[in-house]
């Protein structure tokens, strides 16, 4: 499903940055 992939994708831009925010804190 083409929207499914689109929201994977969004999401997957979102929680990388996320993460490498995290990994700067520790």
């Amino acid at each position: 499903d083409a929207m499914e992939k689109a929201i994977k994708n969004k999401v997957a831009k979102a929680v990388v940055p996320a993460i490498d925010v995290m990994f700067q804190a520790l």
